[in-house]
């Protein structure tokens, strides 16, 4: 997956951030870039609904490439993890300058 970000992307992503807290999908990468939990994931934000969390955070982060899961298929299986995927790991070293 090519690291570049086309203007498109960068549109919807703005749109995206502006509507979710930056600081929570912050917290997120942090955590992601070791293989986590969605429990765990769903703490450092403070959401307790896992479903409600997984709408607004995991399947958008996946839709543009910055997580990914660890067992793709089993998405329900109990010892899927979440990770930075490689533009993951980059828009987060962009975002830690």
């Amino acid at each position: 997956m090519s690291q570049d970000v086309s203007q498109d992307d960068e549109n919807i992503l703005a749109d995206w951030l502006n509507t979710n807290s930056t600081k929570q999908v912050w917290s997120i990468l942090k955590l992601a870039a070791e293989p986590s939990e969605m429990r765990q994931l769903q703490e450092t934000v403070g959401e307790t609904n896992k479903r409600r969390f997984a709408l607004k955070y995991i399947k958008p982060l996946i839709s543009i490439g910055w997580l990914e899961m660890t067992i793709p298929d089993k998405p329900t299986s109990k010892l899927q993890r979440y990770r930075l995927t490689t533009q993951g790991k980059h828009i987060l070293s962009i975002i830690g300058k």
